[in-house]
């Protein structure tokens, strides 16, 4: 075996962290596919959701966050801009508990080390009124009234 020298180490070394980062992230965008069935999540019926508000509850399982507002429903990403921890409601706010980011209602950035807005997924609703979200359809914060990011709610 040669002897590496000090500048062969380094190099080595930082090679291989690369590696175990790049690991690391498809692992980890692997599970969140996963977590999503790969393809679109049911979240439910429109009465789910009868008031306005944020709803986590498919924070955890599925990576959703729901939101009803102004006669629209969107759903959101749970997974934080920052470090990719899971986005839940605290109180009144978003917080992600991996670095404290602090988000508004609609994913924008309020404090903590997250820069970027959470994404809101695409969404629709099927004929029997089951609303499906779509992970792999992601809307940037310049994005959010496009078709396909909310669906607008009938008054009854």
């Amino acid at each position: 075996m040669s002897d590496l020298n000090r500048r062969d180490f380094v190099i080595a070394a930082a090679c291989a962290a690369g590696a175990c980062m790049m690991c690391g992230s498809l692992v980890e965008a692997a599970d969140t596919a996963t977590a999503a069935g790969g393809n679109k999540v049911d979240v439910g019926n429109i009465s789910d959701y009868a008031k306005d508000g944020v709803y986590d509850k498919l924070a955890d399982s599925k990576k959703v966050i729901m939101v009803r507002e102004n006669g629209k429903i969107y759903a959101m990403s749970a997974i934080c801009t920052h470090k990719m921890g899971i986005v839940k409601l605290k109180g009144k706010e978003l917080v992600c508990p991996k670095h404290n980011s602090h988000f508004a209602d609609d994913g924008k950035p309020k404090s903590g080390p997250a820069k970027a807005s959470l994404f809101h997924l695409g969404i629709a609703q099927n004929a029997d009124g089951t609303i499906q979200v779509d992970p792999s359809k992601k809307f940037g914060e310049n994005q959010w009234n496009d078709d396909g990011a909310s669906l607008t709610v009938k008054s009854a």
